[in-house]
């Protein structure tokens, strides 16, 4: 019970080269990585492509944490680290073709999976060594991301011959590559407008840190290679280096961060790092400035709360930040059109402020049904009788696998479901508590619930006042079972 109340307390990490065969036009299609591809422990490494408009395209870089040592990377130990590649594409937030008031739903797509461990930047494999107390004394991890995600630009450019707006989106450890990969893409295309966005990697600033681990994934040498950032000569690599390296030799390129200001899983790494008495806010203060002095069309959207990530879930579509929702901001930043800076105030909040106003990520204006806060799968609409009023509401968990909820380790985990398709999740234990906002989808004919869960998706079924879930299995726990009753 322990170890699951403090995975669950945690919740600390959020996603390609040959042509491969699409299908009909708009379909969503698995295109193997290559020969020169593969995930961190040696798996085949594959990407995800929907192609729709070829003249705008979309380049997703997911994410989920980062290792460079034997503790961080051993697949036998506990770090949250994918290795292997996921097995479908993530079809929320910007990616959510379905949803009518998505600006980039007819944009072709390709979401680029991360599994590699090294910030889709590394191009080596690294023999890790557990140590002579232990029978398998070594272990081998293909940190080789810049390896599969050239790939990926390779399928692209051979698909697309002129594309006129390319968006490149990274989250979390994505967000530190997009700028980069961004540039190669507006260098291989000079007539297009190119955007680069990098979510949740905002804070992330440690002396030394950077320049270390890129050393280290032999993410240097490719950087530099490209010509894109300078050489570590004279001061060592920082993430902003590749920001203001690429903005200052790619004239058609848009670079921009997002980030919450009160970013929980920042803040973690923060303190991993042995940096965690610098708030959030005034990491991301100082990373911020350091680009806008540099590059001063760079611009930024800093939204209250404590969420990670914001573009692969329903927050795309309810964040908002100074009267500015994060939907439109992107919209008008891929389009041409000029956006200002957002929330340049919430960094000169202190930390503690910033988690107050967590709960105005959830615009208070109404929308439309259509939205994608509450959505019903395209080939159900019209279906069944099931009311969403059977959902929403304060719903307590009366059970996590065998164990019964309250109980030595946990007092209670509620959920409260609001009509916009996010949900308040409360977790509280005798060591603290957290609260925090998920985006939830429903499916009215099969009455099923799925919880975005900071990219977990926990998925369950609805039957009168009973929730059933499944979490998803981790490398902390196996799947496990939640129970929830309406309160």
């Amino acid at each position: 019970m322990r170890t699951l109340a403090l995975s669950v307390a945690c919740l600390i990490f959020g996603t390609l080269v040959a042509p491969a065969g699409l299908r009909a036009q708009g379909d969503w299609q698995t295109v193997p990585g290559g020969p020169d591809t593969r995930c961190g422990l040696g798996d085949p490494f594959q990407f995800y492509a929907r192609i729709a408009h070829r003249d705008s395209l979309l380049v997703f870089f997911g994410g989920g944490g980062a290792c460079w040592n034997p503790g961080s990377c051993d697949p036998r130990g506990n770090a949250p680290i994918r290795a292997r590649n996921s097995v479908y594409p993530a079809y929320n937030g910007i990616l959510d073709i379905w949803t009518s008031v998505n600006p980039f739903k007819n944009y072709s797509m390709v979401e680029v999976p991360y599994c590699t461990g090294d910030l889709h930047l590394g191009s080596r494999a690294i023999e890790y060594g557990r140590g002579a107390a232990d029978s398998s004394s070594s272990f081998v991890y293909h940190h080789v991301g810049a390896r599969n995600a050239r790939a990926v630009l390779n399928w692209i450019a051979g698909q697309f011959p002129s594309p006129a707006q390319i968006v490149v989106v990274g989250q979390s450890a994505g967000a530190i590559p997009a700028p980069y990969y961004a540039a190669l893409l507006a260098r291989r295309y000079p007539s297009a407008h190119v955007v680069g966005i990098g979510n949740g990697g905002g804070a992330l600033r440690a002396a030394g840190f950077s320049s270390s681990v890129l050393r280290h994934w032999g993410a240097d040498s490719v950087l530099i290679a490209e010509g894109l950032i300078e050489g570590t000569a004279g001061k060592p690599m920082t993430f902003e280096d590749l920001y203001i390296g690429a903005a200052r030799v790619v004239p058609n390129l848009r670079l921009a961060r997002v980030d919450c200001v009160a970013d929980g899983t920042q803040a973690l790494i923060l303190r991993a790092l042995g940096v965690g008495d610098s708030p959030v806010s005034t990491m991301l203060t100082a990373s911020m400035s350091e680009i806008e002095a540099a590059v001063p069309e760079f611009r930024y959207f800093v939204a209250p709360g404590d969420q990670h990530t914001l573009f692969s879930s329903g927050t795309f579509y309810t964040a908002a930040s100074e009267g500015v929702r994060l939907l439109e901001w992107t919209a008008d930043l891929a389009h041409g059109r000029e956006v200002t800076t957002v929330g340049r105030a919430l960094l000169n909040q202190s930390e503690a402020g910033a988690e107050a106003m967590r709960f105005s990520l959830l615009t208070p204006e109404p929308q439309p049904e259509d939205a994608g806060w509450v959505r019903v799968s395209p080939s159900d609409t019209g279906a069944g009788a099931f009311s969403l009023d059977r959902v929403l509401g304060v719903w307590e968990t009366v059970s996590i696998g065998d164990d019964p909820v309250p109980g030595p380790d946990l007092d209670f985990v509620r959920f409260t479901f609001l009509r916009r398709g996010q949900c308040s999740y409360w977790i509280k234990a005798p060591r603290g508590e957290r609260r925090s906002n998920f985006p939830y989808t429903i499916n009215e004919r099969t009455h099923t619930i799925t919880i975005d869960m900071s990219g977990s998706m926990y998925e369950g079924s609805i039957e009168g006042d009973t929730i059933t879930l499944t979490a998803p299995r981790t490398s902390r726990q196996p799947a496990q079972t939640w129970i929830l009753h309406r309160r």
